[in-house]
């Protein structure tokens, strides 16, 4: 409500994203209070340490709810997290694989999941890309090509805005 007061909003429609800690504090938002947001992007959720599976705790408790939950939902983890000696007691793979698995089995109704995997990513290389595919897992494919210079000074013109670009007049990157 904050937000849909002091900016141009599409009301009713929320999306949050988040890494790590932050992934962990979305599917706890995702399980506590569900209609908070409807699009999600949880990027290596934090979900254990050392041996205590909160996450895991916190999603069966909201499943035994048998409540619905209308969301869009991408989840995702690097393929090389669980690797890392410094973060191994987070166990960010195994847990991202046993969420996935008792999300999609318990069949939660009004819930759209999509998890993928990036081979070769670790925990610190996989939130730029994952968040990229979550964006378009979540929202659709982009409508049309990026905005260049040229498309960026027109569309500042159209919306009468009197911030100056910082991009090269001319420059398409």
């Amino acid at each position: 409500p904050f937000i849909d007061q002091r900016y141009p909003t599409v009301v009713g429609d929320r999306a949050y994203a988040g890494h790590s800690l932050g992934g962990g504090f979305g599917l706890h938002a995702l399980f506590t209070q569900p209609d908070l947001f409807n699009r999600y992007i949880i990027v290596s959720p934090s979900l254990s340490y050392d041996d205590d599976d909160y996450g895991i705790r916190e999603a069966q408790k909201f499943i035994a709810s048998r409540q619905r939950l209308d969301a869009q939902v991408f989840m995702a983890v690097g393929g090389e997290e669980e690797f890392d000696p410094r973060i191994a007691n987070r166990r960010f793979c195994s847990c991202y694989f046993r969420l996935g698995a008792l999300i999609y089995g318990a069949d939660i109704p009004g819930l759209a999941l999509s998890c993928r995997i990036f081979p070769g990513e670790t925990h610190v290389s996989v939130w730029p890309i994952a968040f990229s595919s979550g964006v378009q897992a979540t929202f659709g494919p982009a409508d049309g090509p990026p905005l260049g210079a040229s498309n960026w000074l027109s569309f500042r013109d159209a919306a009468g805005s009197t911030v100056d670009s910082d991009l090269p007049v001319g420059s398409e990157s």
